[in-house]
């Protein structure tokens, strides 16, 4: 009897070989890409600034061509009388929102300006801005969350001004608390205390 050729024997591991291959092929295209990591990690990131909302804001956040605030809220807010606020500015901005800001002559013999600006956002912008606060070693520093615990406060360190964002909803909130005149510390904490308490009383009047 002839023995058997080799060529059967060959060709099977050539056939096996091929087929581990194409096996390891499918289970590397099913591993998560560089791309699907980098969502999954955005998903994370987005969800480490979320905040549980104490109400619905879409008001406060609306873009329209009125001022958040008025003269008479302003004057109670900071115990003066009305006629020591006067309206300097109020004009829809190119942003889409609104721009209003007042002269205050206070108690204390302080002179300065209140603003209010409303401008156009998209949420994506908005989340990454507050990750940009949340995470930056600088930035941080002057974090800090609403009363109401559902909104990001940020304070510029020297301008001051104040940015309110909340990262369920588009858009932002600007507020000017006063301006780049020379002032005492005591006089720029009682500003700093206005401003956020603005900020709060605006939070508080358009939650529904």
């Amino acid at each position: 009897m002839k023995a058997s050729k080799p060529y059967p024997t060959f060709l099977s591991i050539i056939f096996l070989l091929s087929l581990t291959a194409c096996v390891n092929s499918e289970k590397k295209s099913k591993s998560p890409s560089e791309e699907n990591k980098k969502e999954a990690e955005g998903t994370s990131e987005e969800t480490s600034i979320a905040l549980p909302q104490k109400g619905d804001y879409k008001k406060l956040f609306a873009l329209d061509d009125q001022c958040k605030i008025t003269k008479t809220e302003i004057a109670t807010l900071y115990g003066i009388s009305i006629s020591d606020v006067k309206e300097t500015y109020n004009h829809t901005n190119t942003n889409g929102g609104t721009y209003c800001s007042f002269h205050l002559s206070l108690n204390n013999n302080t002179e300065t300006v209140f603003g209010v600006t409303s401008f156009k956002m998209p949420n994506a912008q908005v989340r990454d801005e507050i990750s940009n606060w949340v995470t930056g070693s600088y930035e941080k520093k002057f974090l800090q969350i609403s009363d109401s615990g559902d909104h990001y406060i940020w304070k510029h360190p020297n301008q001051g001004y104040y940015m309110l964002y909340n990262p369920a909803y588009a858009n932002g909130i600007k507020i000017q608390y006063r301006t780049m005149l020379k002032m005492d510390e005591t006089q720029k904490k009682y500003l700093e205390q206005k401003g956020i308490q603005a900020l709060d009383y605006l939070i508080e009047k358009y939650k529904n």
